[in-house]
This record gives C-alpha cells, sequence and structure tokens, in this order.
C-alpha cells in the first residue's frame, strides 16, 4: 500500500510517495519535479544528488519561484 505525505527535502517543502519497494520525493516548489528516486530493496538513489546542497531561488519562464540545488561554482 502507497502512502503519501508532506516532507522536508533540502531545506525545501516536499511530498513523499512511499511504497514497500520505492520512495519518490518531488517538489512542488519547481513544478513538481521528481528530486528523488529510492529503491528500498536494492538501496539505490536512482537520480544524482548533491553532497553539499545550496539551495538558491530563481524564477522560471512563468514566473514561478523555484530553488535549485547548485553542487558547483556559479560564475
Amino acid at each position: 500500500m502507497a502512502v503519501i505525505s508532506q516532507d522536508v527535502f533540502h531545506g525545501l517543502a516536499a511530498w513523499r510517495l512511499e511504497s514497500e519497494s520505492l520512495r519518490v520525493v518531488i517538489g512542488p516548489q519547481c513544478g513538481g519535479k521528481i528530486v528523488s528516486l529510492y529503491d528500498k530493496r536494492t538501496g539505490f538513489e536512482w537520480l544524482a544528488q548533491p553532497r553539499t546542497p545550496r539551495p538558491r531561488p530563481i524564477t522560471t519562464t512563468a514566473g514561478r519561484l523555484c530553488f535549485v540545488i547548485v553542487t558547483g561554482s556559479l560564475p
């Protein structure tokens, strides 16, 4: 049975969808993008995760405020 709950992902509001074998985290502030896809059976994270997350605010072309995680340096 799947469970849906509110969560926090790297300091940002998120939704977590979780079953016995899979956990998906969605970032609603960024248009509902999947930010984590974790296989519980194997312990494998399918999406690259930052080592030291630094959320930075940006405005999308639709005018939405969104936060991106930056792992390198910006100009």
